[in-house]
C-alpha cells in the first residue's frame, strides 16, 4: 500500500485510531490499578551427583539431565501438587495451583527449577518449597533409613583407613630415621623388614579407601536435592502499571489502524480524492462543497447575493465553465442534472446551477421534471399547483402561464413540477413532452431538467433521451462507486450524452478551502483568488439573488 494512501486513511479515521487506543490505555490502566499485586518465589533442585564427583562420566552427565526433564513434568503433575496442597492444608484444587506453578528444566544442567506466582508472599514460598519436597518425596533419594546407615558405616571406615594410613606412613618415616641412625647390621635388617611389611599394609589400605571413597562419590545419579530454597519475596513482579499501559495503547493503536484499513477496504463510495473522471469513464467537472442542509425547510435558501464569494458560488462557478468546455462539440441548450440514487444533492445542484447561470446574463429555465418527489418549488418558493404535469396534460394551453419568473432576477423562470401523476414515465416520454422540450429551447438560452436517479426507474432514461445531454452528481461518501459506475452505463445505453460528473457534498473549512477566504471581523466577506468562467448568455454583468441554500447539501431527491 502506498505511503499516500495510508496516510489518508489515517487522516480519514484518525478519531477511531486515536479512539481505540485511548479505550485501550484507559481499560489496562483502571484493570491495572485494581488488579492485586502478584509475587514469585523460586526452587532449585540438582538431579544427581555429578557435580560432586571429580571424574564424572559423560554417561552420568546425561542421564542426569535426562532425570531433570522428566522431574520438570512431573513438577506439574497432580501427585506433586496435590502431596502439595495436602501438607499445607490447602482446600484448593490442583487444576488450580497447576496454573500458578512454572517447572522447568535449565537447558544444558542438572538443575530443576520450580516457580509459583501467587498474590500471597507467604504463601507462594510456602508452596515452591513443598512443591520441590514432595519432588524429593518422589526420588529415590527420599529419606530411608537403612541407606543412610549404609552411608554413614562407609563414611566411619573410610575414616578408619584414612587415620590408619596416615599412622602407618609415620611409622615408615621413622624406620627410616632409625636405619640412618644404626650401626648394626642386625638392626638395619630388622628395619628394613619391618618397613617393607608395614608398606604393604599401606598399599592395601589405600587400595580400600580409594574403593569406599569411590562408592561414596558414585552415588546413582537419579538422585534429588535443593540447592536453593525457596525464598519469601518482599517486592512484587507485577502487575507493571506502565508497561500495561503502555503495551495496552500499541495493541489499540494497531486495531484501530486495521479497523480503518479494513472499513476503508469495503468502502467503495466515491471519495474527494478519487479519479472521479477515470473512475467513471466521464469528465470531471467539479467538487461542490457541503454548506448547509435542506432538511430545515425554513432556512433553505439559494444562493444569491450574500455568498458572492462563498465556496459554493465559487465552486458552481467552477463547475460551469468546465461544462461550457465539455460542450464545445456538442451544443448545449437542455441539460438534465440526476444522480445515481436519491439523497445525493442533484435538485439542490440543478437549482444551484441555474442561479449561477442566470447569473453570468444568460437566459435560463429550471424545470422540475421529478413527478415523484419534486422539489424546486420548495427551493425557490413558488407555488406548484400549477406545473410540468398541466402543461403536458393541457395540450392547448400557453407554457407561458406555467412558468414563474424569479423575483429578483428576471432571466430565471421556474417550470415546478405541478400536481403528482400516476404514470410519469409515460407523459416524460411523450411527443406532448418533445413540444414543450421545443418551446423551452425557444425560451431560454439553457434549460436545465432536474431529474429522478437513473437507477431503477425509467423517467430520467425516458426524458434524458429528448434532451442535449446529462450531468450526473454524486455525493462524496455516500453513492457507491458500482452504483455511479451502473448509473453511467444506464446513461449511455440509453443513448444519453453525458457532459460531466459531480462531486457533491464535501466538507471543507476555511483553512482548507483552496478558493476562498472569509474575514468575519467586520461582518464582511473578502475573496482571493476566485475564478470565473464563460457564460452562456450575452455576457450580461452577474446579477444575484438575496438568500442562500446550500449549493452541495443532500436533497430528498
Amino acid at each position: 500500500m502506498e505511503v499516500q494512501r495510508i496516510l489518508k486513511i489515517a487522516a480519514a479515521w484518525w478519531w477511531l485510531i486515536l479512539a481505540s487506543a485511548l479505550v485501550a490505555a484507559v481499560t489496562s490502566f483502571v484493570v491495572t490499578r485494581q488488579s492485586p499485586p502478584i509475587y514469585q518465589s523460586r526452587a532449585a533442585l540438582l538431579v544427581g551427583q555429578t557435580l560432586r564427583n571429580p571424574n564424572a562420566s559423560g554417561s552420568d552427565t546425561y542421564s542426569a539431565e535426562a532425570l531433570a526433564k522428566s522431574y520438570a513434568d512431573l513438577a506439574v503433575r497432580e501427585p506433586v501438587l496435590q502431596g502439595a496442597l495436602n501438607a499445607l492444608g490447602l482446600k484448593w484444587d490442583w487444576l488450580t495451583l497447576k496454573s500458578i506453578v512454572n517447572a522447568r528444566a535449565v537447558p544444558g544442567t542438572q538443575v530443576v527449577e520450580v516457580t509459583v506466582i501467587d498474590t500471597d508472599p507467604v504463601r507462594v514460598k510456602a508452596l515452591a518449597s513443598e512443591i520441590a519436597n514432595q519432588l524429593i518425596q518422589q526420588s529415590p533419594s527420599a529419606n530411608d533409613s537403612t541407606q543412610d546407615a549404609q552411608r554413614q558405616f562407609t563414611r566411619d571406615q573410610v575414616d578408619k583407613l584414612r587415620a590408619n594410613i596416615k599412622k602407618a606412613e609415620q611409622e615408615v618415616r621413622e624406620l627410616d630415621d632409625a636405619i640412618s641412625k644404626s650401626n648394626s647390621a642386625r638392626q638395619i635388617l630388622d628395619a628394613r623388614t619391618r618397613q617393607t611389611t608395614v608398606q604393604t599394609q599401606i598399599t592395601t589400605w589405600q587400595s580400600s579407601y580409594a574403593q569406599l571413597l569411590s562408592n561414596i562419590d558414585n552415588e546413582t545419579p537419579n538422585a534429588l536435592r535443593v540447592i536453593e530454597a525457596a525464598q519469601q519475596p518482599t517486592i512484587p513482579i507485577g502487575p507493571n502499571l506502565p508497561t500495561n499501559v503502555l503495551l495496552a495503547t500499541l495493541i489499540g493503536l494497531s486495531l484501530g489502524a486495521g479497523a480503518a484499513v479494513l472499513l476503508d477496504f469495503i468502502d467503495d463510495t466515491m471519495k474527494a480524492g478519487d479519479d472521479i473522471g477515470k473512475e467513471l469513464s466521464s469528465s470531471f467537472l467539479g467538487t461542490i462543497p457541503r454548506i448547509g442542509t435542506l432538511r430545515d425547510r425554513d432556512s433553505a435558501k439559494l444562493l444569491g447575493r450574500s455568498d458572492e464569494f462563498s465556496p459554493g458560488i465559487e465552486a458552481l462557478q467552477l463547475v460551469r465553465t468546465n461544462l461550457q468546455f465539455s460542450a464545445i462539440d456538442k451544443p448545449l441548450k437542455t441539460l438534465m442534472v440526476t444522480s445515481s440514487r436519491p439523497s445525493d444533492g442533484k435538485s439542490l445542484t440543478a437549482a444551484n446551477l441555474a442561479m449561477t447561470l442566470a447569473r453570468t446574463g444568460a437566459r435560463v429555465i429550471i424545470v422540475d421534471a421529478d413527478l415523484r418527489r419534486p422539489t424546486q418549488h420548495y427551493l425557490f418558493n413558488v407555488p406548484n399547483y400549477l406545473g410540468l404535469t398541466n402543461a403536458l396534460l393541457e395540450k392547448d394551453t400557453e407554457l407561458d402561464k406555467f412558468l414563474i419568473t424569479y423575483e429578483g432576477l428576471e432571466n430565471l423562470r421556474i417550470l415546478p413540477a405541478g400536481p403528482l401523476v400516476p404514470n410519469p414515465p409515460e407523459l416524460l416520454a411523450s411527443n406532448r413532452m418533445r413540444d414543450i422540450i421545443a418551446q423551452l429551447r425557444e425560451r431560454a438560452d439553457i434549460v436545465i431538467f432536474d431529474a429522478l436517479p437513473v437507477i431503477n426507474l425509467a423517467d430520467a432514461l425516458s426524458l434524458g433521451q429528448q434532451l442535449d445531454g446529462a450531468l450526473l452528481v454524486v455525493r462524496v461518501n455516500r453513492t457507491r462507486r458500482q452504483v455511479a459506475q451502473a448509473a453511467v452505463a444506464n446513461l449511455r445505453r440509453s443513448g444519453i450524452h453525458i457532459f460531466g460528473v459531480v462531486l457533491n457534498d464535501l466538507r471543507v473549512s476555511r483553512n482548507n478551502s483552496y478558493y476562498y477566504y472569509a474575514d468575519r471581523k467586520d461582518g464582511k466577506s473578502k475573496r482571493r483568488g476566485s475564478r470565473s468562467g464563460r457564460s452562456f448568455g450575452a455576457g450580461a454583468p452577474a446579477s444575484s439573488d438575496p438568500g442562500a441554500i446550500p449549493a452541495g447539501a443532500s436533497d430528498p431527491a
